[in-house]
């Protein structure tokens, strides 16, 4: 090696090292327990910078990348302690009064939202019903939600699920529900997609698991794809854990499902990191992330995919506020779906709070 040769290396073995760095850091961050989406502001510590993972690096900036859109709020609400953990109540949108469901509820538009044949497209939100329903309001949409909240912690919802039995019960009772409100015997649930943020994560695997893929038509994960490390293993994740995930985002590439997925920059302790699983599902999938527009949102759009049906938002923050602003991108991904399924729209005629 030359003189000359040596700062170049020097220099590819420092980026080397700091990449291996960053992605380490992040598990070395102490665990952040998921936070209740009606948290009250000032709760949460204002978030560092985060270390650089491969999530951040930007590999290529299209001129369409997608952005996150900030949480609006006027200065009465911000005064008044509003923030990503709770968020102002929209009031009903399109949705008429709730019906209850076991642990939840079901909230279906007033008038619309049916095929002609009584087909409806249901979404089963697990774990912040009541933040899903905010976010699901607007008047235009024509979905119909559950929101089922099972305590704190993924094996709170996914113990319930270890058997598809359950499941099917929630199908046939959802489906009562739609024929009882829309006075229609023929209702039923045209296509139906699971939705889980945070711990809500561990019933839509275990769904998947025991019910299979089948069954499904969409899964939306919003900061909450976990999974531990094997014994004695180092930092090994165990992919077998997660493997009806990573089955049906391979289906999702191929288009034959729709894939949502985000996660943040939080760090974890003593199991994998939203972003370590997003980095390794990218790996088995072979897809590479494009970087997000830049600006100054701290909670910005980091990367993202879209492949068929596949996409993957990585945004930033590392604190609680971030954790829960990723409840909101479930409007989006919802936009997403509502055009792959064609959802019937709610009246025109409707309006807000009617």
């Amino acid at each position: 090696m030359t003189e000359r040769d040596e700062p170049v290396a020097r220099n590819a073995l420092l980026i080397s090292l700091a990449l291996c760095l960053g992605v380490g850091l992040l598990a070395l961050r102490p665990a952040l327990r998921p936070p209740d989406p009606l948290l009250r502001a000032g709760s949460a510590a204002p978030a560092p910078t985060p270390a650089p993972t491969r999530s951040a690096l930007p590999l290529r900036l299209p001129q369409d990348a997608p952005r996150r859109a900030p949480l609006d709020l006027t200065e009465e609400q911000a005064r008044a302690g509003y923030n990503e953990c709770m968020v102002p109540d929209p009031g009903p949108g399109s949705f008429d009064k709730p019906h209850n469901l076991w642990r939840g509820m079901l909230h279906v538009p007033r008038e619309g939202g049916a095929r002609e044949d009584g087909g409806f497209d249901v979404l089963i939100h697990f774990h912040g019903g009541p933040s899903a329903r905010k976010a699901l309001a607007a008047p235009s949409r024509g979905l119909v939600l559950a929101g089922i909240d099972l305590g704190n912690g993924s094996g709170a919802y996914s113990q319930p699920f270890g058997s598809s039995m359950l499941f099917d019960e929630l199908r046939h009772g959802i489906e009562k529900q739609l024929r009882a409100h829309s006075n229609r015997p023929e209702a039923y649930i045209k296509h139906l997609g699971l939705s889980g943020w945070s711990a809500g994560y561990g019933a839509v695997n275990a769904i998947l698991r025991h019910a299979g893929v089948g069954a499904v038509d969409a899964v939306i994960l919003l900061d909450g794809l976990h999974s531990g490390y094997l014994p004695g293993a180092g930092r090994q994740i165990d992919e077998q854990n997660v493997a009806p995930i990573f089955d049906f985002a391979r289906l999702a590439v191929e288009d034959q499902r729709f894939f949502f997925v985000t996660h943040s920059q939080i760090g974890t302790d003593g199991y994998a990191s939203t972003t370590e699983l997003c980095d390794l599902l990218l790996k088995r999938l072979k897809l590479r992330r494009l970087a997000g527009a830049p600006d100054e949102d701290p909670l910005g759009l980091r990367s993202y995919v879209d492949r068929g049906g596949f996409h993957l938002r990585g945004f930033g923050g590392t604190d609680e506020r971030a954790h829960c602003d990723h409840l909101r991108h479930l409007t989006d991904a919802v936009r997403m779906l509502e055009a792959r399924w064609k959802t019937p729209r709610v009246r025109s005629s409707e309006a807000p709070g009617r």
